[in-house]
């Protein structure tokens, strides 16, 4: 069995920007908390947390959208005391929608609501799927060790960004695949603009043996970074004309550490936290950057977004960790 979203870095865990008015801008973020005894799918409205499920199950959340009063969340609830025997959900305003699936070991990855419908994509035992509505399809050229990771809805198209059968990157518009150039590449995160494509990933360097970040534009390749360390993609948003991709570049002796690239150029985060931070969705609004993440903090992680205005831990509990994995503003 291919846990498709782990392989990804789970990039559904990507959200793109809504925009923003009024007094400012509401942060919506999705993840879990938990420690080794338990897992409990939550989101955030700003600091403000709600719990999805309680400490019985083990449940994750991946991907959060807002629709006029509404927050949906995508994410796994698992079966008292395991994480392998998933149940797909999304859940509205906290409670919980069990999605059609043949079996019990199903990831919902992505989630967007749009023209009436609510679209919800990931992983149905080894094959790439989406719900609408709660129904599920299963897609063209995916069979055992496909899956869906990111999500887009443009007017009536609806794209669904994964691997193929033979793990070839790809894209499926209204369930016609694509399948994206480049060799030891994988793709992570799909927007779209008008009738542009965009999409993040990362290629093997095969002479530093490090991953690029690179991003396919209607499907013609670039890369973000030269190789010279270890890049691996998360997110991608758009704001008006600017494309935001998010992912995690080796910072040596460090590990890992969260990077943006606006537009192509690589963007100074300057949050000032004494911890690295690791980035796993992006939204923009108006200009303004927001990554959704978890600081790492000694002996746990701390879920945390951040922009421009600095760094907003979600959960400081010592007793467990947190993360953030998608994140959503208008």
């Amino acid at each position: 069995m291919v846990r498709f979203f782990l392989l990804c870095a789970v990039a559904v865990f990507c959200s793109c920007h809504k925009s923003g008015g009024g007094s400012g801008p509401t942060v919506y973020t999705a993840g879990e908390w938990g420690n080794t005894q338990y897992n409990v799918a939550a989101y955030w409205v700003n600091n403000r947390l709600v719990s999805l499920t309680d400490t019985m199950h083990v449940s994750w959340a991946r991907s959060v959208y807002v629709s006029g009063n509404d927050v949906y969340v995508s994410g796994v609830i698992g079966t008292t005391g395991s994480a392998y025997s998933n149940i797909p959900v999304y859940w509205k305003n906290g409670q919980a929608v069990q999605l059609d699936s043949g079996n019990f070991d199903a990831i919902a990855n992505a989630i967007v609501v749009a023209n009436g419908n609510v679209y919800v994509a990931g992983e149905d035992y080894g094959y790439a799927v989406y719900w609408v509505n709660g129904q599920e399809t299963r897609l063209s050229g995916a069979f055992v060790s496909s899956g869906v990771s990111s999500m887009a809805v443009s007017g009536s198209d609806v794209y669904l960004l994964g691997i193929d059968t033979l793990r070839n990157p790809c894209y499926w518009k209204n369930g016609l695949l694509t399948v994206l150039p480049g060799t030891y590449a994988a793709a992570s995160a799909i927007a779209v603009s008008g009738n542009d494509v965009y999409v993040g990933g990362q290629q093997l360097d095969t002479v530093t043996n490090n991953r690029k970040a690179i991003l396919w534009k209607n499907g013609v390749l670039t890369a973000l970074s030269d190789g010279s360390q270890d890049v691996v993609i998360n997110s991608i948003a758009i704001d008006d004309t600017d494309v935001y991709i998010c992912g995690n570049t080796t910072i040596p002796g460090s590990g890992y550490a969260a990077s943006v690239w606006k537009n192509g150029q690589l963007l100074p985060l300057g949050t000032g936290s004494a911890n690295l931070l690791y980035g796993w969705g992006v939204a923009a609004v108006n200009g303004v950057v927001y990554i959704g993440g978890n600081e790492s903090a000694p002996g746990q992680t701390i879920a945390a977004y951040w922009s421009a205005n600095g760094v907003v831990e979600l959960d400081k509990n010592p007793a467990q960790s947190s993360t953030v994995w998608g994140i959503f503003v208008r």
